[in-house]
């Protein structure tokens, strides 16, 4: 349903361990997500995240060439 979202917001994930953010981005579900939050940003949706989250946007390269 975020491919048709004005604003889609991205939650933090419950990670203990710094070492778990890699595992996280390695999930193919997370990877589907990647691709969501890419569609989204193309058609001018608004996107935010908190904590961890902001680590799937910038596997979705949605931060490359911009300042954060």
């Amino acid at each position: 349903q975020a491919s048709r979202c004005d604003v889609v917001l991205l939650p933090g994930c419950w990670l203990e361990r710094p070492e778990d953010v890699a595992t996280l981005l390695e999930r193919a579900d997370v990877a589907r997500c990647c691709e969501v939050l890419r569609q989204a940003w193309k058609r001018g949706a608004v996107l935010g995240s908190s904590c961890s989250g902001t680590f799937v946007f910038a596997q979705a390269g949605l931060f490359d060439r911009r300042h954060a």
